[in-house]
């Protein structure tokens, strides 16, 4: 529960984080290809808050939104999910995605 108290600025915040929050306000880009797969019904992270952020991976970002999927999108579709990442590990290997829910908005930057 502290995580998601210190997550949202909301309570105390717990010295564990601290060097965590430090580094992440350090930080102004993240420059390493990026693939964010999140659920379009979570009620945790709302989809919103990763929408409209390329401006923060220099290295390309791809978002996937999951339909009807909540906040553990790993554990609700877990082949969809491992096709996404064996097509983000190993690009072009794979054709298409074996789950039909899935929703693509992609940003591709990519060298």
């Amino acid at each position: 529960m502290s995580y998601y108290q210190h997550r949202w600025n909301v309570g105390i915040d717990s010295p564990v984080y601290k060097a965590q929050q430090a580094a992440l306000r350090a930080a102004r880009t993240v420059d390493v290809p990026t693939t964010f797969i999140c659920g379009d019904a979570d009620a945790c992270t709302l989809p919103a808050v990763s929408r409209n952020v390329e401006r923060f991976y220099t290295a390309g970002y791809e978002r996937i939104e999951l339909a009807g999927v909540g906040h553990f999108p790993h554990r609700e579709q877990p082949t969809a999910v491992a096709d996404l990442i064996l097509r983000f590990v190993f690009p072009g290997s794979i054709e298409g995605v074996a789950d039909q829910s899935v929703r693509e908005q992609s940003h591709e930057q990519r060298p």
